[in-house]
């Protein structure tokens, strides 16, 4: 998993609630969404250009708490649409 929030998620954490220790998972998951949502929430704090294209900062906010909204959407859902990799 990168460190770098600005690239996209290249994990399915939704795949491992059928796998994964529930002990952990639940926990893991949701430190892991808001802290890639920090990341990119901070980028807009600082990087963020004064425009008039509302749509375009709203865009940009989606975009940053994108995966914390996932993480609590794909929770709910317990795993249904799971993507089974392999055999």
């Amino acid at each position: 998993m990168s460190t770098d929030t600005t690239i996209d998620e290249q994990s399915r954490t939704c795949d491992l609630i059928e796998v994964d220790d529930h002990e952990t998972l639940w926990t893991e998951w949701a430190k892991f969404a808001p802290w890639r949502s920090q990341g990119r929430l901070g980028r807009l704090v600082e990087e963020l250009e004064f425009t008039s294209d509302a749509e375009a900062v709203i865009a940009e906010l989606e975009h940053a708490i994108g995966d914390a909204q996932r993480a609590v959407a794909e929770m709910r859902s317990r795993g249904r649409g799971m993507q089974h990799y392999g055999g």
